[in-house]
Parts: C-alpha cells; sequence; structure tokens
C-alpha cells in the first residue's frame, strides 16, 4: 500500500513532467500599522514564574484592560486605560520583594506609551512590544515601574499571543544583590556570598501574568473599558 507521501511526491513529480509548478500558499503580510486594539492583562501566577511564593499565592488576580494603536514608526500609542479605583499602594523597587528599610506610600498608577517592533524569526511574523508601567501594589500583587512585554504572532491584521500568551517584565537584579549582600554581612557575615551570586545575574526576565488582545473596528473613545480591578475586590468601597 502506498502511504500519503509517496502519493503526494508522485503526485509533484507528474505536476513537474507536466511543465506544471505547485507554491505553498503565501501568508498575508502583517498589516498592524495605525491599528486599533483592546489589550487586556490578567496579572497573576504563571507556570514557571520567578516572583517570590508570597506574591499571589492567595489566588488574586489583577485584571487590567486598555486600548492601544500600532502607530507608524514603531510607537506603541497608551490611548485610555481602565481606572485605577480605590486606594493603590507604592510598590517594591524589585519584583523579588522590598529592600531592606524601603518604606510604603500610596500612588496613582498609570500606563504609559511603549514601542513595538517586527521580529526577524518566521519570515518576521512575530511582533515584539511592551508597555511602561509606573508601578503598583494592591493586597499580595505587586509590579516594580518596569517596562511589560509582549510577544505575538501576526498574519495580515490578525494578532495573537498563541497559548502561552505571557506578560513578562526584565528584572535587574544589582540593586537586590547588594541590599542583600549588605544585610547579610551585616547579620551573618561571611554568608553575604550568597547574596553577591546575585549580582552575576545581572538581569532575568519574569512572567508575571498572560494577555489577550481583540481588534478594534469602531470608535476607540466609545469603547467600554471597565476599571482595573483585582479579584476579590468589592466595587462599592472604589469610591
Amino acid at each position: 500500500m502506498i502511504g500519503a507521501r509517496a502519493r503526494a511526491r508522485a503526485v509533484f513529480v507528474c505536476l513537474g513532467l507536466a511543465g506544471l509548478t505547485f507554491s505553498p500558499p503565501v501568508l498575508p503580510r502583517p498589516q498592524l500599522e495605525d491599528t486599533w486594539w483592546l489589550l487586556r492583562i490578567d496579572v497573576g501566577r504563571t507556570m514557571g514564574s520567578f516572583m517570590p511564593l508570597r506574591w499571589a499565592t492567595d489566588g488574586s488576580r489583577l485584571l487590567l484592560p486598555m486600548i492601544v494603536q500600532f502607530r507608524k514608526g514603531g510607537q506603541l500609542a497608551v490611548h485610555r486605560v481602565g481606572d485605577f479605583m480605590g486606594d493603590w499602594d507604592s510598590p517594591p523597587n524589585t519584583a523579588l520583594g522590598p529592600l531592606p528599610f524601603e518604606e510604603e506610600g500610596s500612588v496613582s498608577p498609570s500606563i504609559n506609551a511603549g514601542q513595538w517592533e517586527m521580529l526577524e524569526a518566521q519570515e518576521g511574523r512575530v511582533v515584539q512590544f511592551h508597555v511602561e508601567s509606573s508601578g503598583f501594589k494592591r493586597g499580595s500583587i505587586w509590579l516594580p515601574p518596569r517596562k511589560l512585554f509582549f510577544k505575538g504572532k501576526v498574519y495580515g491584521e490578525i494578532l495573537s499571543g498563541g497559548k502561552n500568551a505571557t506578560v513578562s517584565i526584565r528584572e535587574n537584579l544589582l540593586l537586590y544583590g547588594i541590599g542583600v549582600a549588605l544585610l547579610l554581612a551585616f547579620v551573618w557575615g561571611p554568608v553575604a556570598l550568597v547574596g553577591l551570586i546575585l549580582l552575576a545575574l545581572r538581569e532575568v526576565s519574569i512572567s508575571v501574568g498572560t494577555w489577550s488582545i481583540e481588534r478594534l473596528e469602531g470608535d476607540p473613545d466609545t469603547e467600554p473599558l471597565p476599571p482595573v480591578t483585582l479579584k476579590g475586590d468589592v466595587p462599592e468601597k472604589w469610591v
């Protein structure tokens, strides 16, 4: 019995003998410039995250919606963000937690414009983009003031994050390593070398949640946008 591959090979041979050529279907070129999108970020624990064990371990998840536009020249404009209602605390300066003697206070969080670019991988059909967060803390979830990075596949005007649509931050462990080393040197002396090991890591990518995105065809100014919410919040206490 002739297998499927053998039959397909025979068909191509016959086409070649007949002077015919066969070209595989061509995927549409990426067309993201000047398009509007509803970006939803779900901040919380994901598989393999390097966030501290006390981070979002109570099952909390922060739902953060925003409307963005991929502009010419590589700018990712943040047009609108869901309202940060209620009280928000200042976050630690590192993803791993507060530095020694770090003080807390209240903040008014914001999400600012970022950049986007097409990568050479997979025939240039992969887009990487980011927005910038001022940093915030609520309950067991915090994000330091960092860029939030995303990566997805583009087919024409279709953008998808795929199965592993994770949001990540890039954490420089230099300051944290110095803080740990100083603290351990004061308390345990030679054991402070553990903190110095962190200095060699420099920067790591840390997953802080997932994301999804939806193309907007209508007016971005009239698109309904819910407030930023933490699962478990009581809306009556926001105001």
